[in-house]
């Protein structure tokens, strides 16, 4: 992986790639054409103290609040090299990603000042709820100014996220026993779902609970989707099978919905107009075929118990009109400390009995917990964050569509939960959010699976996406006729 390609005759005269530097000038210096690395091993091609970060963040997630509390501290030391290094040169010294990390640094500071907050009962509880609401912002940072190859850092979360969500499936179905003996705040109603017609256990695997299941299952199906990113078609495939049974398996609403919606943003952004057109008149002949034998169908999804929910109860399923206590709820606390807020923490999902003698809600929905914990300006900051997210990742920007891959689901989880909180699954998306948003160059994303040679479209002949591996020195017609 790490050797240099063989060059390959070639009698067609080469192009100038000398213009090339301003278009890659969003990279940084690091990433110009005279210093793209054609080597993996190369020194600038790796960060290693983000990467160790990342990798931890998703090792350690069952192992308790000790292990993830060092987790954090690597995760808060990589923010702050990035934080520091956007003062300078780099990608993270763009005027975009300098705002956005502004904003996000700003949202964290003020977290950690909520620790302090007198609401929170104690100290170690302000530090659990900082944990619970500063990770999400920690991966945007770092991924908005990741200090090596953003190939290789959308490489490693892809697989982080594709090994956790494959190994949880084994122990769910395989190691039921060993599922049950993984340390969980939530509580096992959590896991449990069900009603008069039978109860069910959803898939929790390695991660705290199905939320966090639902969430990872609906990113990875909608990545499969997304072009020059998975290259290996098996591999697609693969991803697709196993984001799908999670979400299966999880039973989570939220999970259902990100994937229908996702598969029809992505397919509009990534298609093109007869493909699109193509594929949506695919969608209404299927449609039409399932409206005939609607009856099976309907007979197979009253097996999944949330569906069945939505079936017989529709909007009159406690699950859902819960939603609307809590929300009515989070907005009486933001109105009694609209600047002060709350406290970290006071809207944290799992928190509640540490909050026997102070104010506390599940406000399930991520941006009425900032507002709730920080005050009307660590939401209003939140909003903004988020709103500079969805602009930034746009197909333009982000070649790669996986941006949205990320964005859909963690926009619909965080419209009826804290999705932030969702960790580890939260800080790889977040880290994917951010190194799509900083402006990904075309066929930047390279293949995540088998190694080859992607070659680039006429109008970008200058770079050669390789095995994580930019190579600008390659001749422009090389892989094509």
């Amino acid at each position: 992986m790490g050797a240099n390609l063989p060059e390959i005759p070639d009698s067609k005269p080469r192009q100038d790639i000398a213009g090339t530097n301003g278009k890659l000038s969003a990279l940084g210096n690091d990433f110009k054409p005279s210093s793209i690395a054609t080597s993996a091993n190369d020194s600038g091609d790796l960060w290693r103290l983000g990467s160790i970060a990342v990798v931890l963040a998703f090792l350690v997630a069952p192992l308790g609040n000790f292990a993830n509390a060092i987790a954090l501290a690597v995760l808060l030391v990589a923010a702050l090299q990035v934080i520091l290094t956007s003062a300078g040169h780099g990608p993270a010294a763009q005027d975009v990603n300098r705002v956005l990390i502004f904003l996000a640094a700003t949202i964290v500071l003020i977290a950690a000042l909520e620790i302090l907050n007198p609401n929170i009962p104690t100290l170690q509880v302000g530090l659990i709820g900082f944990r619970k609401s500063a990770t999400f912002l920690l991966g945007v940072i770092i991924g908005l100014g990741w200090l090596g190859n953003p190939v290789r850092a959308l490489r490693l979360t892809w697989w982080c996220s594709y090994a956790t969500a494959m190994i949880s499936l084994v122990v769910h179905f395989a190691l039921p026993s060993l599922e049950g003996l993984i340390k969980r705040t939530a509580g096992e109603a959590t896991a449990m779902i069900g009603d008069s017609a039978g109860f069910s256990y959803r898939m929790q695997g390695l991660l705290a609970g199905p939320f966090h299941v639902s969430l990872l299952g609906a990113f990875l199906f909608l990545s499969a989707l997304t072009p020059g990113v998975v290259a290996s078609r098996v591999l697609r495939l693969s991803a697709a099978g196993v984001g799908l049974a999670c979400v299966l398996a999880a039973g989570v609403r939220a999970g259902f919905a990100s994937v229908v919606v996702g598969v029809i943003i992505i397919g509009f952004y990534s298609w093109s107009v007869s493909q699109f057109v193509r594929r949506m008149l695919a969608l209404v002949a299927f449609s039409t075929l399932g409206l005939i034998v609607r009856d099976p169908i309907i007979e197979f999804a009253r097996k999944l118990p949330a569906i069945r929910f939505t079936i017989d109860h529709g909007l009159q399923d406690k699950r859902f009109t819960g939603r609307f206590q809590s929300w009515s709820k989070a907005l009486d606390m933001i109105q009694r400390s609209p600047l002060f807020g709350n406290g970290s923490g006071s809207s944290g999902d799992t928190l509640e009995q540490y909050f026997a003698r102070s104010d506390f809600v599940v406000s399930h929905n991520a941006f009425l917990k900032y507002f709730v914990e920080g005050g009307i300006i660590q939401g209003i900051l939140f909003v903004l964050l988020c709103i500079g997210l969805a602009f930034a990742i746009r197909p333009s920007r982000d070649s790669t569509r996986l941006g949205l891959a990320a964005g859909i689901p963690m926009l619909s989880f965080a419209t009826t939960g804290s999705a932030v909180e969702a960790i580890p699954v939260s800080l790889g998306l977040a880290i994917i959010l951010g190194l799509c948003a900083r402006g990904l160059p075309a066929a930047v994303g390279g293949p995540v699976g088998l190694p080859r040679i992607a070659a680039l479209p006429a109008s970008r002949p200058e770079r050669f996406i390789t095995r994580g591996s930019w190579n600008a020195s390659a001749s422009p017609n090389r892989g094509t006729k």
